[in-house]
This record gives structure tokens, C-alpha cells and sequence, in this order.
């Protein structure tokens, strides 16, 4: 059978060792390096413990929460012995207004600004700075919340160090998040470039741009909510309000991507999409400016909202589109982004489960990341697959429209299928390409072969195979079991006419080869389909219908085209005696078979080539013996098998030993001699 294995090439060696080797310096870099490394514990000092307030009680605020205490909050602690030049009391809060003292003195003050979404800027990095001299002091930390309306509020992780340490351990602390969430918004940014190089966006299957500002939105969203990206950007404001509104604007462009990807593409979803969308986000921007609500304390009833919204829609969405498809026996076309929202929504109720029973304090987000990054690469999988399965298609059309324009270039078959056959071969870089014919009683030979320089024709030899198993017998006979080698059967309408071949083909030419081959099958079929037809036009329009012999048509384009007037030959006329007394007095058919008869005799003689039709009792012999001798052995076993089939005819025969200047005296000369025969027969 088919043999469809790949030789492996020296450039396939070359990228693979040079994969390995980007993999080695990648792995090396991230875990033999100081990418993951604790050197920043040693030289960090966790301060969140044994603070101490007025009447003695002990905090550790990594635990504590300042909603359970009323007031200002005003704690005290001791810093360590050692301190160096350089480090800092490095701390986050969050909701909370802080004040921090030494010596009596204010060191460091912290007072959020009124913004869009009130008076908090969520989890806000502090550094102080300290030096060796501030070893062993007292430290007082004063905290209150932001507003009288603030539910919560709360300073943790604090430490004492190096700020470049601190900073160094919550990016070790939130690594795969924040690269989760990175990988979110640059799938976004690659979607929405992808959408603007595309000049023809109807054609794209789905509307992509909406996935790409979906994500975006996203993407923004949890990184907003990150303390390390406010930590190492320095700005708080910006990341608030993109984790306080972004999310309320998901609903719409994630519905409208859905729905591109449905049946019915039903525009209700998206407008109510879009009206819940507008409702959700003017609601909670209303009631910060309208009615002094805090996003603080407003913001998850509305967030809970958007995501229930979207989930909601979507989930309809897609049972719509289900059952419209289910009414109408039609597959769905959305299997793929189904999947891909189901895998999304598992994670979203992983990371509901973490929430609402505390089970990972300050990461909220890391599964919902992990579900939209399985999201994105799924919907991004199917994006490749349909792109390959474009340029395969195209790839696929440039090559047969390029093959039609060279079979067209001519307006014989026989020069289209020789054509055709090298620009496959060319084209495919096959080493050669080839056309068995069925020559009938199940004998296949081969009628068309190209093959590059330097190889040798294929063996002429018949192929016999059994018409009903033709296929896989002649793919059995004929494969050598090396290099990538196609066969296709060449049929018209359900008549085998042959079978086409091209063998070692460099597959990265024409990623779909078996679709082209088909394709190029079928067009060999019609080319050998016209050129059967234009045989059997030429054979009638040089072929007497009536006797079978070549006709006058035929003799004139020979006479003046073809005979060579200097040589040798013989020519011969013979007339089937009372042909017309036969025809009007006994029946035609019978003087359709004397005309047979006769011309058969002649043909048998003189060969099939040589005998013409040039009258309806009249037929003209040429033959081309180099000696009058055997020219005279010709007619005389001519007009043997005239006697044998009892054809009754006058013939008239010439021999010109060295040529002839004029054929009309050969003609009129040998007229004569038919009229004597003609007179000595009749006579008797």
C-alpha cells in the first residue's frame, strides 16, 4: 500500500539540536540562576509580629484586621539590633490610612486621595527608609481606615530590609500569577494586532477583535487587583480603577464573540449583552457620585453580577445554538469555544470555592487566571488550525490555478496532460510524475511519463490488474516503498480510464497533496477524455464511415503533406465491379459489406494506413516497396483475398521504381490500366 513516511532532512536535525539547545540556556536561566533563588530571606526580617498596644495586648497583623477594632488603631514595636544602611521598613496596607513614628517624630505619613472609586486605592506598598543608627529603636505605627464607611481594613507582610528584597520576594510570591496574567493581556494584544492586519475582516469565522478587547479587559482586571504590580509601578489610582470597572465591561465583547461563533448568530444576545453591560457599569459609577456608596464596600455585588451576567448569557447563548442545531440535523460550530468556556468555568467555580472559604489568603484570582489562559489557548489553537486549513486552501488554489493556466496554454490534450504533468512533478519537487492508461482486457500501460535529468525512464512493460481491486493493485506493483509517493486513480464519470503517479514529493511544497492529487486526477481524466474524443473526430473525419478505410479527406491531407514523390511506390487503383446494380436491386446492407469486404482485403495487403476511400465504389492503394518485386507480391495477394471473399473489382496498378515529377500522369496511367481490366472482365 501507500508508503507515506517522511524522510527526516538535514535542516529538520539542525532545528531540532538547535531547539534543544534554546531550552537548555532557557531552563539554566530559570533554575540555575538567582531567577528563583531565596537569597532575599536572608537578608529580609519578618516585622508582622509582636506589636503591642496601650493596654498590652499583642498583634500579629498579617492576621488581624483592623474591622474589628474601632477607632484609631496605634501599635508600637522594636526594631531589630542589626539593622544596615539601606534597609527599609517595607510594609503593605490596604483600606488604611497609616501614620508611622520614631522618636516621637512622624517618619512617614500615608493619606489616599478621594478618586473614582472613593476613597481607597486597595493594597498600597510602603517603604521607609532606615539605617544602622535606628537599630534596636522603638517604632510606632498608627492606623485608621480610610473612610468611616471602609468595612475593612488591614497592614500585613511587613518586613525589615533591603526594599530591593522585598520587592524580590512578591515577585517570587506571585511569579505564575503575574505571568498568568501578563500572557492574558499579550494574547490580547496579539488577537487585536492580528485583527488589524487582516484587510478582508468578513471573511474571519469569528469576531476576533472582541476576543482580543475581552481579554485585554480582562488581563487588566486581575493585574489591577495585584499588590506586586502596584509595588513596582509605584502607582495605585490607575490599577484601582481598572480592577474596580474593567470587569463590569466583560459581558458584552465575550457574548458577541460567543455568538460569532453560533449557527444562528442571534443579535438579541448581544444587545442585551450590551444593556447589561451599560446598566451594571453606569449603576455602580452612579452610586459612588450620587449616593457616596464606596467601591470599597459596592464593588463585589457588581462584580458578582458582571460574571453572572456574562455566565448566564453565554450558557443560553450556546443552549440556543444547540438546539437550533439539533432541529435542523446540522453539526454546531462552536464545539471547540464550548469547550473552552466549560474549561473557564470549572476554574471560576475553583476559584469561587477558594474565596468564599478563605482557603488562599491575598490570591484571589490565580484559578480564573489559569481558566481564561486555557481559554485563550484553546480558542488560539482553533484560530491556527482554521488559519492552516486557509493558507492549505490557498496554497491549494494557487496550485491548481496555476496548473489549469498551463494546461489551457495549449489547445491539444495530449500537450496539456504532458504539460500539466511536469509542472505536478515541478511544483510537488517529485523526481517524477506519470500516467498508466487502461489499454483494455485489464492491461495498463504507461502513455505519459516526465522524470528529471539524470534518471531513467520507467519500464514499458504492461501492468494486468483486475478491474475491481485496479486501485490497490497497482499501488502494490508499482510502489518502491521509498521517499513520499502519491497515486490517484483516473476516472470519467465511473469509467477507470487509468491511474496517475508522482513520486518523491518534498511535502512542504503543498501541504494538502492527497486533496490536489485528487483534484489534478480529475482534470487528467478530462484531458484524456477530450483527447479520446478528439481521436474518435479525427478518426471519422479521415475514415470512411461506410468501409472502414481512410477517405479522400485523408488521401488529399497524405498527398500533399506527407508523400515524399521522390521514392519508390506503387499505386494501385480498384473499383468493386456492379456495385450499383447490387445496391439498387438486392440491399444495402450487402453492399455495405462488399465495401468492408473489399477494403479489408486491401488493408491486409497494402496496410491499413495506405488504402482510401475515395469514391463510393472506388478505393486508392499506395505501396511502398523498395522493389517493384514486392510491390507486385502485394497486389497479387490482394487480389487473393479479393477472390477469397468473392469481391468482384477491376484494378488498375502502377509501379514507379524511381519516384515521380508528376502524380497526375501516375494517376491518369494507372486509370487506364483500370479500364482494360475493366474491359477484359466484363468482355468475357
Amino acid at each position: 500500500m501507500k508508503d507515506n513516511r517522511k524522510p527526516l532532512s538535514n535542516i529538520f536535525y539542525y532545528n531540532l539540536i538547535f531547539a534543544a539547545l534554546v531550552l537548555v540556556v532557557f531552563f539554566y536561566a530559570l533554575f540555575f540562576t538567582d531567577a528563583f533563588g531565596k537569597d532575599f530571606s536572608e537578608k529580609l526580617v519578618h516585622f508582622s509580629s509582636n506589636w503591642h498596644d496601650s493596654d498590652g495586648n499583642t498583634y500579629d497583623l498579617d492576621t488581624t484586621k483592623i474591622k474589628s477594632i474601632t477607632g484609631n488603631v496605634t501599635l508600637t514595636n522594636t526594631l531589630p539590633d542589626d539593622l544596615k544602611d539601606g534597609d527599609c521598613l517595607c510594609f503593605l496596607s490596604k483600606y488604611t490610612n497609616v501614620k508611622v513614628y520614631m522618636n516621637g517624630e512622624v517618619i512617614y505619613t500615608y493619606e489616599p486621595k478621594e478618586n473614582l472609586t472613593g476613597f481607597g486605592e486597595g493594597t498600597v506598598y510602603h517603604s521607609i527608609g532606615l539605617c544602622e543608627h535606628d537599630s534596636g529603636k522603638s517604632v510606632i505605627l498608627e492606623m485608621y481606615r480610610v473612610s468611616i464607611k471602609s468595612r475593612i481594613g488591614e497592614v500585613y507582610n511587613i518586613y525589615v530590609g533591603p526594599a530591593s528584597s522585598y520587592i524580590h520576594m512578591m515577585l517570587s510570591q506571585n511569579a505564575v500569577s503575574l505571568f498568568l496574567t501578563l500572557l492574558i493581556i499579550f494574547f490580547g494584544f496579539i488577537i487585536i494586532l492580528i485583527w488589524l492586519g487582516i484587510s478582508d475582516k468578513k471573511g474571519i469565522p469569528l469576531d476576533i477583535l472582541d476576543l482580543g478587547v475581552g481579554s485585554g479587559l480582562f488581563g487588566l482586571w486581575v493585574l489591577g487587583g495585584m499588590p506586586v504590580i502596584q509595588t513596582l509601578t509605584g502607582i495605585n489610582i490607575m490599577w484601582r480603577v481598572f480592577n474596580r470597572l474593567f470587569v463590569m465591561l466583560l459581558p458584552y465583547p465575550f457574548v458577541r464573540f460567543l455568538n460569532s461563533s453560533t449557527r444562528q448568530k442571534r443579535k438579541i444576545y448581544e444587545y442585551v449583552a450590551f444593556f447589561a453591560t451599560m446598566v451594571i457599569t453606569v449603576s455602580i459609577m452612579g452610586l459612588r457620585f450620587y449616593a457616596d456608596a464606596d467601591m470599597m464596600n459596592s464593588f463585589i455585588p457588581f462584580e458578582i453580577l458582571a460574571v453572572g451576567v456574562t455566565i448566564v448569557l453565554i450558557t443560553a447563548l450556546l443552549v440556543d445554538d444547540h438546539m437550533y442545531c439539533k432541529r435542523r440535523s446540522i453539526p454546531t460550530k462552536n464545539k471547540i469555544i464550548a469547550f473552552a468556556f466549560f474549561e473557564m468555568a470549572v476554574c471560576a467555580v475553583i476559584e469561587l470555592a477558594v474565596y468564599l472559604f478563605g482557603l488562599w489568603e491575598h490570591h484571589f484570582g490565580f484559578f480564573i487566571r489559569i481558566g481564561m489562559v486555557l481559554f485563550l489557548a484553546t480558542v488560539m489553537g482553533q484560530f491556527v488550525n482554521w488559519w492552516m486549513r486557509d493558507q492549505a486552501a490557498v496554497d491549494r488554489d494557487r496550485f491548481i490555478n496555476h496548473s489549469l493556466q498551463v494546461a489551457v496554454s495549449t489547445k491539444n490534450p495530449s500537450d496539456s496532460i504532458r504539460m500539466l504533468l511536469e509542472y505536478i512533478a515541478k511544483e510537488l519537487g517529485a523526481s517524477r510524475a506519470f500516467i498508466y492508461e487502461d489499454k483494455k482486457k485489464g492491461k495498463f500501460n504507461i502513455t505519459y511519463e516526465w522524470f528529471k535529468e539524470g534518471l531513467d525512464p520507467m519500464p514499458k512493460e504492461s501492468l494486468v490488474l483486475n478491474y475491481e481491486n485496479s486501485e490497490e493493485q497497482f499501488i502494490e506493483k508499482i510502489s518502491d516503498h521509498k521517499g513520499n509517493n502519491e497515486y490517484k486513480c483516473i476516472k470519467l464519470g465511473d469509467t477507470v480510464l487509468g491511474f496517475l503517479g508522482v513520486k518523491d514529493i518534498e511535502m512542504e511544497r503543498v501541504k494538502s497533496v492527497d486533496e490536489v492529487m485528487d483534484i489534478m486526477a480529475y482534470f487528467f481524466g478530462q484531458f484524456i477524455g477530450q483527447r479520446k474524443e478528439q481521436e474518435r473526430m479525427l478518426y471519422y473525419s479521415y475514415h470512411d464511415p461506410v468501409s472502414g478505410a481512410m477517405n479522400r479527406s485523408a488521401m488529399r491531407e497524405f498527398a500533399e503533406n506527407q508523400m515524399d514523390y521522390s521514392q519508390p511506390f506503387g499505386y494501385v487503383i480498384c473499383e468493386v465491379a456492379g456495385l450499383r446494380e447490387i445496391n439498387d436491386n438486392i440491399r444495402h446492407e450487402n453492399t455495405e459489406a462488399i465495401l468492408r469486404n473489399t477494403a479489408r482485403c486491401l488493408m491486409d495487403a497494402f496496410g491499413d494506413e495506405n488504402v482510401y476511400a475515395v469514391s463510393g465504389e472506388e478505393f486508392v492503394c499506395f505501396g511502398f516497396e523498395n522493389d517493384e518485386y514486392y510491390f507486385l507480391n502485394d497486389l497479387e495477394r490482394a487480389k487473393k483475398y479479393l477472390g477469397e471473399k468473392e469481391c468482384r473489382t477491376f484494378i488498375g496498378a502502377c509501379y514507379c521504381a524511381n519516384g515521380t515529377t508528376d502524380i497526375m500522369n501516375v494517376i491518369r496511367y494507372t486509370k487506364q490500366l483500370l479500364v482494360k481490366d475493366r474491359e477484359s472482365k466484363v468482355g468475357r
